[in-house]
């Protein structure tokens, strides 16, 4: 089993020079840095507590609940038309395929049953 994590180990440095997983990285650090949007997610949080709290009560005010929905889905629209939101968004999908074709050769070869590729995956749509 030692062997094993010691290879998996190795995979997962060599994943991460992967030009898709660079790219999800920086995107992510973009996103993690961006104080506009880090700003607008403080806000989003605290109108999300808000209409928490005035679900909660008995006498809830139903004009303050419409306000308060009004600001997050303004809110929501503006973090996901960000364009590092956008990036993130993009490179995460990016990166999750190209994992996906990574977890399908090795499924391929584990079982048998690998499409007879090349040596490289860098034009490859998938194995199977």
């Amino acid at each position: 089993m030692e062997n094993l994590k010691n290879l998996t180990e190795a995979l997962a440095e060599e994943l991460k020079s992967a030009p898709a997983v660079l790219a999800h990285v920086t995107a992510r650090e973009v996103y993690e840095s961006d104080e506009a949007l880090l700003e607008l997610m403080a806000e989003l949080r605290t109108q999300r507590r808000l209409i928490a709290t005035e679900y909660k009560k008995e006498d809830r005010d139903e004009k303050a609940v419409e306000a308060i929905n009004a600001r997050i889905d303004e809110i929501y629209k503006q973090i996901t038309a960000a364009d590092v939101y956008t990036a993130l968004e993009t490179t995460h999908n990016e990166m999750t395929k190209y994992l996906q074709g990574v977890y399908s050769g090795i499924t391929a070869i584990v079982t048998n049953k690998g499409g007879g590729c090349g040596s490289g995956c860098g034009s490859c749509g998938g194995c199977g």
